[in-house]
Order: structure tokens, then C-alpha cells, then sequence
């Protein structure tokens, strides 16, 4: 019984040090936040999963404009969203998954010549935070016009 006097006091320490311990990993993880490297260009090179001719601005006959998102810091399994606008109006929603806490995943959007206008593509998590986000330009002009 005397053992028990002694070990008890040991086990709340331990008890509470591991507790303490679990505390601050969490405040650890919850100072580096999800977030969301993004940038868009014309194509995606898949082997190396890097944007291809990235702009802000490209020609009304683009055809597709590729995003490219790292994602860092997620807990995977995860999804991320990627909502492109044109002049504030919705004009996609993409549901990707996110496979590692360092993460490339891409959308594209087909580009009507007729989209003119100032892009936004944000990339969003599954609560509908804002991760990441960029802009960009479609302008009147042809292929000579980027």
C-alpha cells in the first residue's frame, strides 16, 4: 500500500505534463495555419507540377487558363475549393483532394473570348476559408496582346 502513496502523486505529474505537452502541440498547429501558395498560366507541366507561362494578363483567345495551388499545412485527408470569378460573378467551383501537408493540386478554366474582364481564383477549404487567392486580366486583344 505504501507504494501506491508514492506512486500516485508520480502518475497526476506525469498525467499532467502530458497534458501540458498536448496543449501546446496543439497551440503549435494552430499557429501555422493552412494556407495556400497560388498562381495561374496557361498549362501545367505534370512531371514537375509547375505552371507554365504564368501572367496576370492574358489574350481574349487564351483558351484555358490553368491555377496551380501548394497546398501547406493541411491534414490530410483534406479538399480545397477552387471558386473562380469573373468580375465578382461565380463562374466555377472545383472540389480537389489534398493528399499530404505539402500538396500541388490544379484547376483549369476554359475561357470563352468573350470573358474580357478582371479574374480571381481562391482557393478555399472545406469551411469555406479563403487559403489563397490570386488575380488576373482577360483582355480584348488576340495572341500578339500578352
Amino acid at each position: 500500500m505504501r507504494w501506491i502513496k508514492v506512486l500516485l502523486p508520480w502518475l497526476a505529474a506525469v498525467a499532467v505534463c502530458g497534458a501540458a505537452n498536448a496543449g501546446a502541440a496543439a497551440q503549435q498547429q494552430a499557429a501555422s495555419p493552412v494556407r495556400a501558395d497560388v498562381a495561374v498560366g496557361r498549362d501545367v507541366d505534370r512531371a514537375a507540377r509547375t505552371l507554365v507561362a504564368t501572367a496576370e494578363e492574358f489574350p481574349a483567345d487564351v483558351g484555358r487558363v490553368f491555377c496551380l495551388a501548394r497546398v501547406v499545412g493541411a491534414s490530410a485527408p483534406a479538399e480545397v475549393t477552387f471558386a473562380w470569378y469573373r468580375d465578382g460573378k461565380t463562374m466555377a467551383r472545383v472540389t480537389l483532394p489534398v493528399r499530404s501537408a505539402d500538396f500541388r493540386t490544379w484547376s483549369s478554366k476554359r475561357i470563352m473570348p468573350a470573358w474580357t474582364g478582371t479574374w480571381e481564383v481562391k482557393v478555399l477549404d472545406a469551411k469555406g476559408q479563403v487559403l489563397g487567392e490570386t488575380s488576373f486580366a482577360v483582355g480584348e486583344g488576340g495572341a500578339g496582346a500578352d
